[in-house]
């Protein structure tokens, strides 16, 4: 029983070794990944993933104690320094919005602590773990899996910043067009062309390249339009104040200041540009990638021709979160219309009432459902109402296409 519980140990440490390198790679700062998958998905893999390092890791000496098991004190000590590490890391990070801590210092935390636990695992097996001398191809694994997490944190923090300082980006206008929403345009400075598809998002560095102070913003503009030259682009974001870096947004985003952008990530609304019907669901700033999308249909449509239809519904809470957008209008074959709903109504507001609910979204559903795709973006709860509405209308889940974001 002692040598099954060790070994049950033993490998329940190398598998928590191994799961906390793919973690590193779950961050959300490789395009290969969320270019593949949405960001979303990304992030709920590595909180799952993440759970599931902490239980294999406080099993590993949980084992050894119920077989009996003793460690010589530095590699006891070592081990608990990890354990404590990446205890930390998991509280950190299921506790983020309530820790007394800026982001760019829980960032920093977090990575700081994942390679930390990464390496006091390496030296705790080396000083006492048995199974790394009874089998090299162990001991192997495990410095692979450390200098997968110490790869990881090098090219994010190091690497991909370098890369950056080659594209950099001018603030050229700043204005606010809504209660607590900004409109924000940047433009290409040199270097390689910033190449993206409708409905992704990046984070903006300002300051350092090399800084901690990046945050992500869905773009809002539309891609080149087809058959135009590459070159240096223009890009507009809707941001909305409700936190730290975007309350004061016009001081680190002011007219003139350099910017870099890190990205661009996500795969929402790919391939759908060009959907013969498609529904477009925002929830407050969530607009900002369906008019990206938006926009990319309506270039597709002067491109190509062809005959689409459109439905975009906005939802907000009172009418002045509304702002003027000239894509809100149609042109020949983009076939769009337009539904604003708002939960807090004023004396002369003249559109829907409601939220982005049965009795508000219902009924402006089609009730052919042939050839429809729908694009919903929004706070989460709205998230899960807009999904809830959309499938007992009848649409498949194959149909709707999310992405959510953090107010």
């Amino acid at each position: 029983m002692t040598d099954f519980l060790a070994h049950l140990s033993s490998w329940a440490g190398v598998l928590g070794m191994g799961l906390l390198a793919v973690e590193s790679l779950l961050s959300g700062r490789f395009s290969w990944l969320t270019g593949r998958w949405s960001i979303d998905g990304v992030m709920r893999l590595h909180q799952m993933v993440g759970r599931a390092v902490l239980v294999l890791f406080m099993a590993h000496p949980l084992f050894y104690f119920l077989g009996d098991i003793r460690m010589s004190g530095s590699g006891l000590g070592l081990g608990f320094l990890a354990l404590f590490a990446l205890i930390a890391v998991v509280v950190m990070a299921l506790s983020r919005d309530e820790l007394p801590m800026r982001y760019e210092a829980w960032r920093r935390s977090h990575g700081l602590l994942a390679i930390g636990a990464l390496g006091l695992g390496l030296a705790h097996a080396r000083s006492g773990g048995w199974l790394g001398k009874a089998i090299p191809t162990v001991h192997w694994a495990l410095v692979a899996f450390t200098a997968v997490g110490l790869l990881a944190l090098t090219w994010i923090y190091f690497v991909r910043p370098w890369a950056l300082l080659r594209r950099p980006f001018r603030v050229v206008g700043l204005e606010e067009v809504a209660d607590r929403t900004w409109h924000l345009r940047l433009q290409q400075v040199s270097g390689p062309s910033f190449d993206y598809q409708a409905g992704q998002f990046v984070w903006i560095k300002s300051g350092s390249a090399f800084g901690l102070h990046d945050h992500p913003f869905s773009i809002a503009s539309a891609p080149a339009r087809p058959g135009s030259q590459p070159g240096p682009v223009a890009l507009t974001f809707l941001i909305k104040a409700v936190g730290d870096f975007t309350k004061s947004l016009g001081q680190h985003c002011r007219p003139g200041r350099t910017v870099y952008l890190d990205g661009p990530y996500g795969t929402f609304g790919r391939g759908l540009v060009d959907a013969p019907r498609l529904l477009l669901v925002a929830g407050g700033i969530g607009l900002a990638p369906l008019l990206s999308v938006l926009q990319a249909r309506r270039d597709w449509v002067t491109a190509y021709g062809g005959q689409l239809v459109t439905h975009l519904v906005i939802g907000n809470r009172h009418p002045g979160q509304f702002f003027p957008n000239d894509e809100l209008t149609d042109l020949p074959g983009l076939g769009l219309r337009v539904d604003c709903l708002v939960s807090e109504p004023t004396a002369d507001w003249t559109g829907g009432v409601g939220q982005t609910d049965a009795q508000g979204l219902g009924p402006l559903l089609p009730q052919d459902l042939a050839g429809w795709q729908a694009l919903v973006c929004g706070p989460p709860q709205m998230m899960q109402t807009v999904q809830d509405v959309l499938t007992g209308h009848g649409f498949e889940p194959h149909q709707i296409h999310m992405e959510t974001f953090k107010t």
